[in-house]
């Protein structure tokens, strides 16, 4: 029983190819906003989509910030948070140091730096660029 358990996973790991290992096999789009688009627009989009988990937020063609469901309406939750945020731009109310990395990154050496991150960002978004 056991040796044939050990050539399974022999066989496995060599149906395993280096692409596998890529990051790119699991990523998922999300919506994109400019950093200077009103907080309204992510609550709309928050609103239309429940099981959105984050935004990123861009400037030109390039991840600026994050924005995750929860910690967007904790801010936009608190006294006077609706006033503040939701009439000005997003980039108030996201975070500036989302991890960023190239899909080119091995999925290893992304969770790595993921459960390396502060305590409070633990699970947030990982935003995966190309090039």
């Amino acid at each position: 029983m056991e040796t044939t358990l050990l050539q399974a996973l022999d066989r496995e790991q060599e149906e395993f190819s280096p692409e596998d290992q890529s990051i790119g096999a699991l990523v998922e789009q999300t919506r994109t906003f400019a950093a200077s688009d009103p907080g309204q627009a992510a609550h709309a989009f928050f609103t239309e989509r429940p099981s959105a988990e984050g935004v990123v937020i861009v400037e030109g063609q390039a991840p600026v910030g994050l924005i995750m469901r929860n910690d967007f309406y904790q801010k936009i939750g608190s006294l006077y948070g609706r006033d503040l945020f939701l009439s000005r731009p997003i980039k108030l109310i996201m975070n500036p140091q989302a991890l960023v990395v190239d899909v080119s990154v091995d999925i290893a050496t992304i969770g790595l730096i993921a459960m390396n991150r502060p305590h409070d960002q633990l699970y947030d978004l990982v935003v995966i660029t190309e090039n």
